[in-house]
């Protein structure tokens, strides 16, 4: 089948924006800053802002680390919920990709139009990030 130039740009538009979602960026508003995953506490801040991030559902919690802490245990995401107790690097991608999963899935069924949903789906199927994380979006 061919597509309109228009139709082709809004499919790799949002493509472009669901992918930037898999990444590991500062959840602040205005922000975006790259960081690393660390062994360990789930409580970290950006270095770029200071805005306290849980590793575990990659929200902005406040300002500051503390903010973070105060907030994992209770995240709802959190395996080790009610404690502070150290996780691992591969623990913690396991529960982040669930949480940018159902964050993808709700972007697909509420931003692109849903004659653009399968092609963006086979779009994002093909991207190495997804087939490297194993991400596959049903909707």
């Amino acid at each position: 089948m061919i597509y309109s130039p228009a139709t082709i740009n809004s499919v790799v538009k949002h493509a472009e924006t669901i992918k930037g979602m898999c990444s590991y960026n500062c959840p602040r508003p205005g922000c975006s800053a790259s960081f690393t995953a660390v062994n360990g506490c789930a409580a970290t801040s950006c270095p770029t802002c200071n805005a306290g991030v849980c590793q575990w559902c990659l929200v902005f919690c406040g300002e500051g680390r503390q903010a973070a802490y105060n907030h994992v245990p209770g995240c709802g995401y959190s395996r080790r919920r009610g404690t502070q107790e150290a996780a691992s690097i591969s623990e913690m991608n396991v529960v982040r990709d669930i949480v940018v999963k159902a964050r993808i899935e709700d972007y697909i069924r509420t931003k692109v139009d849903i004659k653009l949903q399968s092609l963006v789906l086979e779009r994002l199927q093909r991207d190495p990030i997804f087939q490297k994380r194993g991400i596959v979006i049903i909707l």
